[in-house]
């Protein structure tokens, strides 16, 4: 990847950026409560990019993150058509195989990112029936998963060819919203302690963080650094906290107090420790694979995205 160097956007533009962010946070920690932050939110979004587009007259940069929240909250209708999500697996797999035919020079790191993701969603069942845990069992939600994110990176692709690598905010932004519907963290724990923290997390890292770091860098190598750090972080902070919370929340203890926070009448058939301890290096393996699967789909657009405007300069 080439590093070119650029002027960071202006601080108002990243304010603006950053605003669904702040809302998201909001209503995930109860300071927004109820319908109204979610509300909020998707009218932040919509408002954003409607006032981008008048400003100048096409998608503004700083409204990418306000578009993939709201194509983000449109994919998780996409999860309810269940195996028919493996179609865009196949169908980036033709794309490619026709790209390369015709003399395009498709980066190869594209092709093994995406093979990264299939082989990761074949594999994790396979891996997780050494675990004596008759509650992991194989189906076709690993590569559903694929099937969504690659949805979202097809989606991504006409703001790409205008604006290269900082289209990959889109993704991020949706991410927010897919990553926790597949990674299924909240279920059982909403609205309680670590449902609250894990939501922030994401919402934080992907929402704030990763706007503010990508649109105030200064190179391309900070901008890749900006959308894969705050990512990673959340997701492994996510995983963790949720195989910890669903197994042994004590180990938590040591930390913070949370055995005071757990409601007075959780679920006991999927809430707080029901799960036994050794069933966390299990739900660590489980959420980790498809945590790594849903990381590999954002580095593979990050790549794309690059190449893509790479091979629109070198036609220009």
């Amino acid at each position: 990847m080439q590093n070119g160097s650029f002027s960071p956007v202006l601080w108002v533009r990243v304010g603006l950026a950053v605003l669904p962010g702040l809302f998201a946070i909001g209503t995930s920690s109860g300071l927004l409560r109820g319908g109204f932050g979610q509300i909020g939110l998707i009218a932040v979004c919509i408002a954003l990019i409607i006032v981008g587009f008048m400003r100048e007259r096409r998608v503004a940069v700083w409204s990418f993150a306000a578009l993939g929240i709201l194509i983000g909250t449109a994919s998780l209708f996409a999860l309810s058509l269940g195996p028919l999500l493996l179609l865009p697996v196949l169908a980036a797999i033709v794309a490619l195989v026709v790209y390369q035919r015709r003399g395009v020079d498709v980066s190869g790191l594209v092709w093994v990112l995406l093979c990264l993701m299939i082989v990761i969603g074949v594999a994790r069942p396979a891996v997780l029936s050494i675990f004596p845990d008759r509650d992991f069992y194989w189906n076709w939600w690993g590569l559903a998963g694929d099937g969504a994110m690659l949805l979202v990176v097809a989606v991504g692709v006409p703001l790409a060819k205008r604006s290269g690598l900082l289209a990959s905010l889109f993704v991020v932004a949706a991410g927010f919203i897919l990553w926790e519907e597949v990674l299924d963290l909240t279920y059982g724990l909403w609205k309680t302690p670590w449902g609250i923290v894990m939501v922030a997390i994401l919402a934080l890292s992907l929402l704030a963080i990763s706007p503010i770091w990508v649109l105030r860098s200064r190179s391309t190598r900070g901008q890749v650094w900006g959308l894969l750090v705050p990512a990673f972080v959340a997701l492994a902070s996510v995983v963790t906290i949720n195989a910890i919370v669903r197994t042994d929340p004590a180990i938590l203890d040591g930390i913070v107090n949370v055995s005071s926070m757990v409601p007075a009448t959780p679920k006991p058939w999927i809430g707080v420790g029901v799960r036994g301890t050794e069933n966390l290096v299990p739900l660590l393996i489980g959420k980790g694979m498809t945590a790594a699967q849903l990381f590999m789909g954002m580095v593979l657009a990050i790549v794309l995205y690059d190449w893509i405007e790479r091979q629109d300069l070198a036609g220009e």
